[in-house]
């Protein structure tokens, strides 16, 4: 019922819609281009509201001690797009851990 509400909203207000589509793409963006200056991963291009990247050494568990929730998908990892804050936080763990 909530998602279906969401939905709704969303149909009624596209300015809102819009608005919160344009700042995760600009999120996704600047922290693409942020991962591919760190050196050892390998960073893929994303038109979604995550980014998929591989390294050099496993990371999985060393992020997931410092909080940073990720997927694992065995030969990539996934990190979804957040806030400004929670991508400065993903991108601050990746830095110190690779």
């Amino acid at each position: 019922m909530i998602s279906s509400a969401i939905a709704e909203a969303a149909l009624e207000h596209p300015e809102i819609r819009d608005g919160n589509v344009a700042r995760i793409v600009a999120e996704r963006d600047r922290v693409f281009a942020a991962m591919q200056q760190i050196p050892r991963i390998t960073v893929f291009p994303s038109r979604a509201n995550f980014i998929a990247f591989r390294t050099e050494k496993p990371l999985f568990d060393v992020l997931w001690s410092k909080g940073i929730l990720i997927r694992d998908f065995s030969k990539f990892l996934r990190v979804s797009i957040g806030t400004r804050e929670q991508n400065d936080a993903f991108l601050n763990a990746l830095k110190e851990v690779v």
